[in-house]
This record gives structure tokens, C-alpha cells and sequence, in this order.
């Protein structure tokens, strides 16, 4: 969507930049929840004898960061371009706003992440008693 909305090739390279980096992240993190237990079907019959596996939360915990950080980079993407455009600057702020709209999905995830990062604390009771 960034590259028909501003083909120039600043965005081009930072869309391709931010695509390897979330096609790689992405890739990495499906083959770890694959591969997480050790034998594979261990992670969906926890009765298996012998193996083991990964422990979840920190995996949560160290999808969670890096998730964030990508979110952030594909929403500041555009505005370089923005500040660009011949138009008035509150016509500007409007466009920014628009685009960081899909901010309030970082800060669901920043929530997400307080939220599971508590649940450790008080190993498993989210009442904090």
C-alpha cells in the first residue's frame, strides 16, 4: 500500500527493508512454535513421556519486543514522504494522523505485554494477591 501511495524510491527501499525484516521475523517465529517441543507431537499431547519443551512465556515475552519495534517502523515509514507533500501543514498533521491510527496497535501490544509480564510475576494469578 506505501509503495502506490508514494512510489519514490526512498520508500521502495525502506517497504523492502521492513518487508525482509518482518518476512524473516515471521518465518523464524512459526518455525520455533513448530518445533517448540522435542518430539514435535509434544506440544499438542503434553502426556508424552520424555522430551520437553520451550517455556511459552518466554517465548511471549521475546515475540512481544521485537513485534512492537516492527509495528513502530512500518507507522513512522510514511512520514518522511508526508512532510514532502505541497500542502498545508494542518492538511499534513491530518495525513499523519490518519496513517498513525494503527497506532493503537502498539499500544495493544505494549498492554499485551504488561499484561503477560505480570502474569509472571504473580506466577499465574492476575489478581496480584
Amino acid at each position: 500500500m506505501y509503495l502506490r501511495i508514494f512510489p519514490t524510491a526512498r520508500m521502495r527501499t525502506g517497504v523492502y527493508i521492513i518487508g525482509v525484516v518482518v518476512s524473516v521475523w515471521w518465518l523464524v517465529t512459526t518455525m520455533i512454535t513448530i518445533f517448540q517441543c522435542t518430539p514435535v507431537p509434544k506440544a499438542y499431547m503434553p502426556d508424552l513421556k520424555g522430551g520437553m519443551c520451550l517455556d511459552k512465556t518466554k517465548f511471549f515475552l521475546g515475540v512481544s519486543v521485537p513485534n512492537i519495534v516492527e509495528d513502530i517502523f512500518i507507522l513512522c515509514l510514511p512520514t518522511y514522504e508526508i512532510w514532502r507533500l505541497k500542502v498545508p501543514r494542518p492538511q499534513k498533521l491530518a495525513i499523519c494522523a490518519v496513517f498513525l491510527m494503527g497506532f493503537l496497535m502498539v499500544v495493544v501490544a505494549c498492554v499485551r505485554l504488561k499484561s503477560l509480564t505480570d502474569l509472571i510475576q504473580n506466577q499465574g494469578d492476575l489478581t496480584g494477591k
